[in-house]
C-alpha cells in the first residue's frame, strides 16, 4: 500500500508538470534541452542512489519518456519547426505505461516501449540537428549536436535490448551516462555561446542597417535633422543644415546649437532642452533660427532626448515655418482690426439699441400718457358739452322764474317757491360751473399774480385744511413767481391739494410741504405730465404740494383725475379733476411724482410771465349814450332759450326777430333790405351753421352789424375763435334779464 500510494504521488507529479509544460508551450531549445537533462540526471540519480528499491524503479520508469521527448522538442525548435502539444502528454502516457507494464511483470513491454520511443525520439532529434546544421552552414558547436543525441539514442537502445535479454547491466548504463554527461554538457555550453555570439552579431548588423537608414532617411529629408549631446553641441546634422546656413556640416559638427538662435528665443529653448532630458516624451518649439541670406527665420523644432550606449542624446527635427507664422501674424493683425471693428460696431449697435430702448420706453411713457390725456380730454369735452346743454336748460329755468317772480306778489306762498326753484338752479349753476372747470371752459379772470404772496395770504386757511396730526412747512422762493391767474381758481387748487395730501396722512402724524419756484421742463419732462399738450419746453413757475404718506399705486395715478374718483368713497366730487381744470384753463400742467412706499407730490406748472409785460390799468368807460328803440335778431337753436331771450329784450324796450338756426337768420339778413335789423345775438354752439359760421356769413351780408355772443362755456374759450373786433360783448349762460340787455345795449353803442 505505502509503495502505490507513493506511486500515485509520483504520478500526480509527474501529469502536474507535464501539463504545466504543455500550457506554457516553451520552445526555446535551451530551455527544453535543459529540461531534458534534469529529467535524465533525476533518473539516474533516483537508480543509483535506490539501488534495488522497488519505487524507485517505477519512478525512473516514469520519467524515463520525458528526456528523449524533450530533447526531440529542442531540436524542433532548433530547426524552426512548430513543437506539438501532444509530445510531452505522450511522454507522460508512455511513462504510466511503462510503469504500469512493469508492475504486472511485463518486462517486454516496457522494454521495449524504450526501445521504440526512447531510443527513437533522440534519433529524430539527431536527424533534425544534422539537417540544420547543413542547411544554414552551422558551427561545430552546432554540428556536434547529432552526434550528441545519436550517442544518446544508441545507449538508450542498447539499454532496452539488454533489458528484454533479462541482463540489466545497470553499472554499465551509468557508466555511459557518465561519460556522456561533460561531452553533453560541453555541448550544450558551446551552443548556448554560439546562440549568443550570434545574436550579437546580429544585433550589431541590424544596429548598422538602422544607422544607415537613418542617414539616407536624414539625407534626402527637406527638414533639417540633428543630433546633440547633453550640452547642445552638434554631433551630426542632415545636408539640409549645410543649405540653410551656408556652412559644411564637417564644420557644424561640435558647435554649439545656441548660437543659431535668436537671442530672445534662447532662454526659451534651454527651458525646452531642459524639459527634453526629464521626459522621454517628444516636444514642440518654435524659435527664430539664423539663416545664410543674414536674416532671422521662423523654425519649428521636434525634438526628443534618446540613450545611446549610454550616452543621452538629443534628436531634433527643424521646419521652415516663416511663412505660415507671418501669415499667421498677418491673419492674427485682421483678426485684431476685425476684432476691433465688431467692437467698435458692437459699441454703436449697444448705443443704437440703448437709444431705441430709450425711444420707445418715451414713446410707451407719451402713448399711455397721451391715452390718459385723450381719456381726460374726453371726459372734458363729455362735462362741457353736457355743461353747455344743462346751462342752456338753466337759463330757461332762471329765465322764467325771473319772469314769474316778476309777476307774483312778493310774500305769497307762490313768491317762497319760486325762489326755492331759484335757488336751487343756482346751485345747479355752481355744478356746471365746476363741470366747465374740469372741461377747461370756465370762465376766468387773468390778472398779474405772485404765486408765493398768494399762498402766504392764505396761510391761515391751509393751516385749517390740514389735519391737527398734520405739520405744514413751506418753502416759498421770492421775485420770481409771478403768473398771470385767476385769483379764486388759483386758491381752489391750493386748497384742493393741502386738503388731499392732508387726508393722504389718514389718522397718523405726518409733513405737508408746500413749495413754489421756477424750473426749466424739456420735452421729456412735459411728456410725463397731465394736461401739458401743446405746452412748449421752457421755464415755468411750479406749485408743489407733498406730503410723507404711503404713495400712489399706478392704478390709482391713471384715474387720478377722473371726476367723481376717490379711494375713500364713492361719489366724492371733482376735487382733484377740478384742480385739473382750472391748470388747463391757465395753459399748465400737473407733474405727479410718486410710488407705493414713497412720499406723493403734485407739481403744478404754470407760464411765467414778466411785469414789463402786464397790461397797463383800463381807462374809465365813458358814458353811454341813450340809443333809441332797436330791432335785434336773436339766433338759437334751443326753441325754450329762444323764447326766453326774446322775453327779456322785448322787456328792455326792445323790438325782436328770432331764428331757430343760422341759416334762417341768413336768410331774415337778406330779406331784411331797408336793414331794419339793428344788432344780433347769436347762440355759439348749434348743429346747424355754429356761431363762428354763422357770424361769417353775416359779416358778408352785413359788414358792420353789432354781434353778441352767448355761450355756455368761458369767455376766453369762445371768444378764442373769433378775430379781434369780430365779437361787441359776450354773455354766458345762464344770465339774468339785466345781463342780455345791458350786452345788447354796450354792443349798439359802441
Amino acid at each position: 500500500m505505502d509503495e502505490l500510494a507513493l506511486g500515485l504521488v509520483v504520478v500526480v507529479a509527474l501529469a502536474g508538470l507535464s501539463g504545466w509544460l504543455t500550457w506554457k508551450r516553451e520552445t526555446r531549445p535551451s530551455v527544453l534541452w535543459t529540461w531534458g537533462w534534469i529529467f535524465l540526471f533525476a533518473a539516474g540519480a533516483i537508480a543509483a542512489l535506490a539501488g534495488g528499491i522497488p519505487w524507485a524503479d517505477s519512478v525512473v520508469h516514469l520519467l524515463g519518456p520525458f528526456f528523449p521527448a524533450l530533447m526531440l522538442a529542442g531540436a524542433l525548435a532548433h530547426a524552426a519547426r512548430p513543437v506539438p502539444a501532444w509530445l510531452l502528454p505522450l511522454a507522460f502516457l508512455l511513462g504510466v505505461l511503462r510503469w504500469g507494464f512493469g508492475q504486472a511483470g511485463h518486462h517486454h513491454l516496457c522494454h521495449g516501449i524504450a526501445l521504440v520511443f526512447e531510443s527513437g525520439a533522440p534519433l529524430a532529434a539527431a536527424f533534425l540537428a544534422f539537417r540544420t546544421a547543413r542547411q544554414t552552414s552551422g558551427s561545430p558547436a552546432q554540428q556536434l549536436l547529432a552526434p550528441t543525441f545519436l550517442a544518446v539514442a544508441v545507449i538508450e537502445a542498447v539499454n532496452s535490448i539488454w533489458g528484454l535479454r533479462g541482463l540489466a547491466l545497470t553499472p554499465p548504463h551509468l557508466l555511459a551516462w557518465v561519460l556522456l554527461a561533460p561531452f553533453a554538457v560541453g555541448v550544450q555550453i558551446a551552443v548556448s555561446r554560439e546562440r549568443t555570439a550570434g545574436q550579437q552579431q546580429r544585433v550589431e548588423q541590424a544596429l548598422s542597417q538602422s544607422e544607415e537608414r537613418f542617414r539616407a532617411l536624414t539625407g534626402s529629408a527637406f527638414d533639417l535633422v540633428a543630433e546633440m549631446n547633453r550640452e547642445g553641441i552638434f554631433t551630426y546634422t542632415n545636408p539640409r543644415y549645410e543649405e540653410w546656413l551656408g556652412i559644411p556640416s564637417g564644420e557644424l559638427v561640435g558647435t554649439r546649437a545656441l548660437e543659431l538662435v535668436h537671442p530672445e528665443d534662447r532662454e526659451r529653448i534651454l527651458t525646452w532642452f531642459r524639459a527634453l532630458y526629464r521626459s522621454d516624451e517628444a516636444a514642440l518649439i518654435t524659435v527664430r533660427l539664423r539663416h545664410r541670406d543674414g536674416g532671422w527665420r521662423w523654425a519649428e523644432n521636434s525634438g526628443r532626448a534618446l540613450r545611446m550606449a549610454g550616452e543621452l542624446r538629443i534628436v531634433t527635427n527643424t521646419r521652415d515655418v516663416t511663412e505660415r507664422m507671418e501669415l499667421s501674424a498677418q491673419l492674427k493683425r485682421s483678426h485684431d482690426r476685425l476684432e476691433e471693428r465688431v467692437e467698435e460696431r458692437t459699441a454703436q449697435l449697444h448705443a443704437a439699441l440703448a437709444s431705441l430702448e430709450e425711444e420707445v420706453a418715451e414713446r410707451q411713457r407719451l402713448e399711455a400718457h397721451m391715452q390718459e390725456a385723450q381719456k381726460l380730454e374726453s371726459l372734458g369735452v363729455l362735462a362741457g358739452g353736457v355743461a353747455h346743454d344743462f346751462n342752456n336748460l338753466l337759463a330757461v329755468i332762471l329765465g322764467n322764474n325771473t319772469l314769474a317772480l316778476s309777476e307774483a306778489q312778493p310774500g305769497t306762498r307762490l313768491a317762497k317757491r319760486l325762489e326755492r326753484i331759484r335757488a336751487a338752479a343756482r346751485h345747479a349753476e355752481a355744478l356746471t360751473g365746476q363741470m366747465l372747470t374740469y372741461s377747461g371752459k370756465a370762465s376766468v379772470s387773468l390778472k398779474p399774480l405772485d404765486l408765493s404772496e398768494l399762498i402766504e395770504g392764505m396761510s391761515e386757511l391751509i393751516e385749517a385744511s390740514i389735519s391737527e396730526k398734520s405739520r405744514l412747512k413751506t418753502f416759498l422762493e421770492r421775485g420770481r413767481t409771478l403768473v398771470a391767474g385767476d385769483l379764486t381758481q388759483l386758491r381752489q387748487v391750493v386748497i384742493n391739494l393741502v386738503t388731499n395730501a392732508s387726508e393722504a396722512l389718514g389718522e397718523q402724524p405726518g409733513r405737508v410741504w408746500v413749495r413754489t419756484g421756477l424750473l426749466r421742463a424739456d420735452a421729456a419732462y412735459l411728456a410725463d405730465t397731465f394736461g401739458s399738450q401743446g405746452l412748449a419746453a421752457g421755464e415755468y413757475v411750479y406749485l408743489e404740494v407733498s406730503d410723507s404718506g404711503g404713495g400712489i399705486d399706478e392704478e390709482t395715478r391713471k384715474r387720478l383725475f377722473e371726476p367723481f374718483f376717490s379711494t375713500k368713497f364713492t361719489g366724492r366730487g371733482l376735487g382733484l379733476s377740478s384742480v385739473l381744470g382750472i391748470v388747463r384753463g391757465h395753459g399748465g400742467a400737473i407733474k405727479l411724482l410718486t410710488g407705493p412706499g414713497k412720499p406723493t407730490s403734485f407739481r403744478v406748472l404754470l407760464p411765467p410771465v414778466t411785469r414789463s409785460a402786464l397790461p397797463g390799468p383800463a381807462g374809465a368807460r365813458e358814458p353811454r349814450a341813450e340809443v333809441r328803440v332797436a330791432t335785434i335778431l336773436v339766433v338759437d337753436d334751443d326753441e325754450a332759450v329762444l323764447e326766453l331771450a326774446r322775453e327779456f329784450l322785448l322787456r328792455g324796450g326792445f323790438y325782436v326777430v328770432t331764428a331757430g338756426s343760422g341759416r334762417e337768420a341768413l336768410e331774415i339778413l337778406r330779406a331784411d333790405a331797408k336793414g331794419r335789423i339793428d344788432a344780433a345775438v347769436i347762440d355759439f354752439a348749434m348743429p346747424d351753421l355754429d356761431g363762428r359760421e354763422t357770424l361769417l356769413e353775416m359779416r358778408s351780408l352785413r359788414p358792420e352789424l353789432p354781434v353778441v355772443l352767448v355761450s355756455g362755456f368761458r369767455e376766453d374759450a369762445s371768444m378764442g375763435r373769433f378775430a379781434s373786433g369780430e365779437i361787441t360783448a359776450f354773455v354766458r349762460k345762464p344770465y339774468e334779464p339785466e345781463d342780455l340787455i345791458e350786452a345788447v345795449r354796450t354792443s349798439l353803442a359802441d
